[in-house]
C-alpha cells in the first residue's frame, strides 16, 4: 500500500485532539485535588512535544513527518518517541526511507492480534559519524512479523521473539 499523505486539515484534527486529551487529563487531575499527578501529565505532553520538534534537526523532512504522524496512522500502536539528534542526516534518500518504513508498518499491522496492546518505542540518533531509527515493539506476537531487508543507502537489522520484535536502520 502506498504511503497515505495526512492532509492539513487532518493533521490539525488528530493534532488538536490529542490536546484536547492532554487538557482534559489535566482538568480531571485538578478537580480530584491531584495536583502531582496534573504535573506529570503536562511534564509528559511537553516532553512528547519536545521530541517531537527534535526530528526537526533530523534534515530529514519527509522522514520526520512520517515519525511525527505515525501514532495516527498505526493506531494500533502505543508510540514513545526519543531523539538524540546532534547532526543532520546527509547521506539518505528521504522518500526512499520513508516509503521503505512504510511498507514494514503496513505489512506488520496485517499480522497483528487486534485485541491485543502494542507498545512502541522509537529511539532516532544521529551524530557526525552515524544515524540510526530503532523500532522496539512490545506485545503478543504470536504471528511472525517482517524482519526487514537491506534497502537502498542504509542498512536494517532486526530480531522477535516471543514478545518483542526490534529492528534498526542505520547508515553513515
Amino acid at each position: 500500500m502506498k504511503n497515505k499523505q495526512l492532509s492539513v486539515a487532518e493533521t490539525l484534527k488528530f493534532a488538536r485532539h490529542d490536546f484536547l486529551n492532554d487538557l482534559q487529563l489535566i482538568l480531571m487531575h485538578i478537580d480530584l485535588g491531584q495536583l502531582p499527578e496534573a504535573k506529570k501529565t503536562i511534564q509528559a505532553a511537553t516532553g512528547r512535544m519536545r521530541q517531537s520538534a527534535l526530528l526537526e534537526k533530523l534534515g530529514l523532512p519527509k522522514t520526520a513527518l512520517w515519525l511525527s504522524t505515525f501514532s495516527w496512522r498505526f493506531p494500533s500502536f502505543t508510540t514513545k518517541l526519543n531523539c538524540e539528534i546532534q547532526q543532520a542526516i546527509g547521506q539518505v534518500e528521504d522518500e526512499l526511507l520513508v516509503e521503505f518504513l512504510e511498507m514494514v508498518f503496513q505489512e506488520a499491522v496485517k499480522r497483528l492480534d487486534v485485541t491485543a496492546a502494542y507498545d512502541l518505542q522509537i529511539d532516532v540518533h544521529s551524530s557526525k559519524t552515524d544515524w540510526f531509527i530503532r523500532f522496539q515493539v512490545e506485545g503478543p506476537l504470536e504471528n511472525q512479523q517482517p524482519i526487514p531487508a537491506v534497502a537502498g543507502a542504509f542498512t536494517v537489522d532486526g530480531s522477535i521473539s516471543h514478545n518483542q520484535w526490534m529492528f534498526t536502520v542505520r547508515g553513515q
